[in-house]
């Protein structure tokens, strides 16, 4: 008897290319700082445009950090990983 051809699965994980990780590191991200925010305005007690306006930069900023950071590290991660990684025999 020959053995039968196996069939073919589908991924168990998000692709290389999927920027599945790196959105929920960013609304991870935007919570943080909306409670981090939160608790600024409480110590503070004041809403001055001039301080939410820099609250507001410096959560961007580290946002838009994030976002870079984490698709830096999702090509690195993507570059290193070979067909024979990805089989599961």
């Amino acid at each position: 008897m020959s053995t039968p051809t196996p069939t073919p699965r589908l991924p168990s994980r998000s692709a290389a290319g999927s920027d599945a990780y790196t959105w929920l590191g960013v609304i991870w991200l935007l919570m943080l700082a909306g409670g981090f925010m939160a608790l600024m305005m409480l110590m503070v007690n004041v809403i001055n445009l001039q301080v939410l306006l820099g609250l507001l930069v410096f959560v961007a900023l580290n946002i838009l950090g994030h976002f870079v950071l984490g698709r830096w590290v999702a090509r690195r991660i993507a570059a290193t990983r070979s067909e024979e990684d990805e089989d599961p025999r």
